[in-house]
């Protein structure tokens, strides 16, 4: 199974889920952590228009710093939030962090759906978190755009 993870109630639900539904013995849990790329080192001018301040390749500038930061956290928030499930389950678990370039969700499915095709996955399981309409309509949602790229059967929990 290939499981979405962010920080929120409605992932562990997911995660709880998949492990008394779905998966069995011998099966692999992947979860993975969509990570935005840092917008850190620039300089929004006009909305989809950014400057950059500074050479984000530059060794400890502030974009690395910044995805450094932001990748420690997404560890310790695996670590904290779902890793005692998956070992007291006994399952073979791994955590992909997904680098992505933006926040938006199309950028997150692709890169879920991505990451699931090149593991195999037999399925996708993804949280469903509400938004509000007029933020559905305005941005999308990460789990209708992980159902329409998957490409394998996707389960989104509620």
């Amino acid at each position: 199974a290939f499981s979405t993870i962010h920080q929120t109630q409605d992932a562990q639900r997911a995660l709880t889920w998949v492990l008394a539904n779905l998966a069995r013995p011998g099966d692999a849990v992947h979860l993975a952590h969509a990570l935005p790329e840092s917008a850190a080192a620039s300089l929004q001018v006009h909305p989809g228009m950014w400057i950059p301040v500074e050479d984000e390749d530059a060794p400890g500038g502030v974009a690395e710093r910044e995805e450094e930061a932001a990748a420690a956290a997404a560890v310790a928030m695996v670590r904290r939030r779902f890793v005692p499930a998956l070992a007291a389950s006994g399952l073979a678990f791994e955590v992909h962090l997904l680098s992505v370039p933006n926040d938006e969700p199309a950028s997150i499915a692709a890169a879920v759906a991505a990451k699931a095709a090149a593991l195999g996955a037999a399925c996708v399981v993804v949280a469903h978190h509400p938004a509000s309409p007029l933020r559905s309509w305005w941005r999308g949602s990460v789990s209708v755009d992980v159902t329409k790229k998957a490409g394998v059967p996707t389960l989104v929990v509620h």
